[in-house]
């Protein structure tokens, strides 16, 4: 599928382990950040009930699970594509978790904006990203922002269907096109560009997650 977290070895991992405590957060990787690939987007039960027939769920048995695949593998890329979008694959997932276990708490949440491919992966004087040959602010957030509004939108979809909390990372991390640059060189990830070891590097945007994803987790837990 076009979503990571539906790989059967990896979500048979997670389901094994029974685990209490889940967080997603959506991401462009999760539907190829195409615009086509949101033409359908479904929380009706009749869709994720398809998903849920045709790949491998929780407490199927081993030739359950290995017709399923084969009727997966089979079908093509098209019906994939719709019939396993996104949304669906979400919906599907959470029912497994909850299933698997009815007491799991659940978070899930929006992303922050990404401009990958439009910086050039080099610093200015200043440390600062620099936009690739054409791109600005304005042209990055005609680019980006309707895959980005579309994501989030989705994400508080499934959150009212399966009353979850929504963190809005999307709105509330001071991330904007505007001052992209301040935080970001490669277009992807973020960093403090005072700080010279990537791998020692947490910026002000990842820390202000945090700060928001302790909050959520706190009001879960009391």
């Amino acid at each position: 599928t076009k979503s990571w977290l539906y790989t059967w070895d990896i979500r048979k991992l997670v389901l094994a382990n029974n685990t209490d405590f889940y967080i997603f957060c959506v991401s462009t990787n999760d539907s190829g950040a195409s615009g086509s690939y949101y033409d359908y987007q479904s929380v009706e039960d009749e869709d994720v009930q398809y998903v849920l027939d045709n790949y491998p769920a929780y407490g199927d048995d081993d030739d359950t699970i290995n017709s399923k695949l084969a009727i997966f593998n089979g079908l093509d890329a098209n019906t994939k594509n719709q019939k396993f979008n996104m949304t669906s694959v979400y919906c599907a997932y959470i029912e497994q978790i909850l299933s698997a276990n009815p007491s799991a708490k659940i978070l899930l949440a929006n992303s922050p904006i990404t401009c990958s491919g439009l910086l050039t992966g080099a610093k200015d004087e200043n440390n600062k990203g620099i936009w690739a040959e054409g791109q600005t602010p304005k042209t990055a957030r005609a680019a980006r922002k309707p895959v980005f509004d579309k994501l989030s939108e989705l994400m508080s979809r499934i959150g009212e269907k399966y009353n979850l909390p929504v963190i809005d990372f999307y709105r509330n991390v001071g991330l904007t096109f505007e001052n992209y640059t301040s935080f970001c060189i490669d277009g992807t990830h973020w960093v403090d560009i005072n700080n010279g070891d990537v791998l020692a590097n947490t910026s002000p945007i990842q820390n202000r997650e945090g700060d928001m994803l302790v909050k959520y987790l706190t009001e879960l837990i009391h």
